[in-house]
């Protein structure tokens, strides 16, 4: 998958940026709207935080109250369904 400029979710458009030497693989901020990855990472590892970062914005804004556990468990298993089937493209 292209990583985009930005996601929109929510009646919302967060800008994703990237930037080199980070100190995360991904971040998001609710409060500014905005989603920050990892530049140096290998592009999967950014596929996969990006999917990791938009789990966490609809567990917020469904207010479903996952934890950090849960939703990297879930990012990982979809990530990983969704380039077994080839459909991250």
């Amino acid at each position: 998958m292209r990583i985009p400029k930005y996601i929109k979710g929510f009646g919302f458009k967060y800008p994703v940026t990237q930037k080199k030497n980070y100190r995360c693989l991904g971040m998001i901020n609710h409060r500014y709207g905005k989603i920050v990855l990892e530049k140096s990472v290998f592009h999967e590892k950014k596929e996969s935080s990006l999917l990791h970062e938009i789990l966490h914005m609809v567990n917020c804004e469904s207010n479903a109250r996952m934890d950090e556990e849960q939703v990297d468990k879930i990012a990982t298993g979809l990530y990983q369904v969704l380039k077994d089937n080839n459909l991250l493209k």
